[in-house]
């Protein structure tokens, strides 16, 4: 199917607010499917999407102007920074659990 302008940001806006809603970290793929009345049904969303030059995934980065290097960078950041929560977190757990023994 065709789609316009409008759709294609309504359906960037609902992949962005799945994607917040289910607490999604890194990289992800939310699918949809559109109905012949032009509903939208979100599918399913892959946290692993394929990173292959015909893969979804890839053809979207590529067109939104970003180089491969730039996602992979980006990518290793947010894990980087989710692994420094995680780390901090412990440390409070730890600290909180010295404190009440």
């Amino acid at each position: 199917a065709e789609l316009t302008g409008d759709m294609v940001e309504n359906l960037q806006a609902i992949a962005v607010q799945t994607y917040q809603a289910l607490h999604c970290t890194g990289m992800a793929r939310v699918d949809f499917f559109i109905t012949e009345d032009n509903s939208i049904i979100i599918n399913e969303v892959n946290p692993i999407p394929g990173f292959a030059d015909i893969s979804l995934f890839a053809r979207n980065w590529q067109a939104s102007g970003l180089s491969f290097p730039k996602v992979l960078h980006d990518l290793i950041q947010l894990a980087l920074e989710k692994h420094q929560k995680k780390q901090e977190y412990s440390l409070q757990l730890i600290e909180l659990s010295a404190a009440t023994v």
